[in-house]
């Protein structure tokens, strides 16, 4: 049993914050108030009877991908990815149902425009939950390696009311780098920011792989406040600020592969 409160590094806004989540610790856990614990704790040496209404079973994850092949002979991938998954008991608008949707927003844009490397989009399965099956289940499918991967970009709590957004890369090349400095601006509400090294996009960065990731510069307030609780609702999204984003990724892509 965990006696918790806010952590901001924990994604603060959840309080009290669960301490252990890990489907492969053996024991039942529960998580209760700091305060609450410090009441408990005046009770030592006394006995107490608690029930934790837990369980385990076997689950298999499945990670849906889309292609867009190019025309290259040897063409090399740029992915499009934002995670599909919510916590329970959040509606998860800004986390992450606003990147989906600004990443289907990018391919819709891309749709009848020649490539010359192959476009893929990834939908990961699990950021927000336990062993994140869906990230496990991609690199399952990509065993041979990701050398073929141009750069990944990642969506993730993008589009909150009040904030731009901002777009950090990881191991780019110069090249990249050039790229993403001419697609910023433009008029739109999408500016360099800082390094963020949390979400899907490290998957690809800690491989060696080239990244991007787009968030809120509100990042900070979302997870102290709202993230992954029921305050996470449509109301935050900015779909024009939204848009902005896709239009973003939309001339990033045609920067990095257009014919």
């Amino acid at each position: 049993v965990a006696a918790t409160g806010k952590d901001p590094g924990l994604t603060g806004a959840v309080c009290p914050f669960p301490l252990i989540e890990d489907g492969s610790f053996a024991l039942p856990s529960a998580t209760m108030l700091d305060v609450d614990g410090e009441r408990l704790a005046a009770h030592a040496g006394r006995e107490v009877a608690l029930t934790i209404a837990s369980s385990r079973g076997p689950a298999r994850a499945d990670q849906v991908v889309a292609r867009k092949a190019g025309f290259l002979p040897s063409p090399r991938r740029i992915l499009l990815a934002a995670h599909i998954d919510t916590k329970v008991g959040t509606p998860g608008a800004i986390d992450n149902a606003a990147g989906v949707a600004c990443v289907l927003a990018a391919a819709e844009r891309l749709e009848g425009v020649p490539l010359r490397h192959t476009l893929e989009l990834v939908p990961f399965n699990g950021e927000d939950h336990y062993a994140a099956p869906g990230e496990v289940a991609y690199l399952a499918a990509n065993a041979s390696g990701l050398d073929d991967v141009l750069l990944a970009i990642n969506v993730d709590a993008a589009g909150l009311r009040g904030g731009a957004t901002e777009v950090s890369t990881y191991g780019c090349t110069e090249a990249h780098s050039e790229a993403v400095a001419r697609c910023l601006g433009r008029g739109r509400r999408v500016v360099a920011g800082r390094p963020w090294p949390q979400s899907d996009h490290m998957v690809f960065a800690m491989r060696g792989v080239p990244a991007v990731a787009l968030t809120t510069e509100r990042f900070e307030w979302l997870t102290s406040e709202v993230a992954h609780t029921p305050l996470d609702d449509p109301s935050l999204v900015d779909a024009e600020l939204l848009m902005e984003a896709a239009d973003f990724l939309t001339d990033l892509v045609l920067t990095l592969a257009a014919a």
